[in-house]
């Protein structure tokens, strides 16, 4: 019984990661590339990935900017622009960027997800959080 329980947080788990990662995919472009690191999956977890769209460059901007709640550009060089917006929970701290570049071949979108957890797995962040909740 015990391992079913177990298995069945993985499951979802798994499917949660996954979700996470392919709404970062602007709906009308398609995966160049993409890298996933979870070496230290019990401190957090980084997504990258590159996208080519044919879209205008002020939908593919506005997109992201809308769904991630980045507001204005950070940085613009060029045909490029960047921007982030951060995240946070009790526990996690999340950085999203995407880098936009206008190009011949169409817009160019990396994005990079990263996510922090604080002191998750510490006994006294779980009492505090159940401590907070009740």
């Amino acid at each position: 019984m015990c391992l079913v329980a177990i298995l069945a947080v993985v499951g979802v788990l798994v499917r949660q990661f996954d979700e996470f990662r392919t709404s970062m995919q602007y709906p009308n472009s398609v995966e160049l590339s993409s890298h996933e690191n979870y070496n230290q999956l019990l401190s957090g977890f980084r997504w990258d990935a590159t996208y080519l769209s044919q879209d205008d460059f002020r939908d593919v901007f506005s997109w992201y900017s809308t769904k991630y709640n980045m507001g204005a550009e950070d940085t613009a060089i060029g045909r490029c622009s960047y921007v982030e917006a951060i995240e946070r929970t009790q526990l996690t701290l999340t950085v999203i960027g995407m880098h936009l570049c206008d190009t011949d071949e169409g817009r160019h979108i990396n994005v990079t997800r990263q996510t922090k957890y604080g002191k998750v797995f510490s006994i006294s962040a779980w009492r505090d959080l159940l401590r907070d909740q009740f």
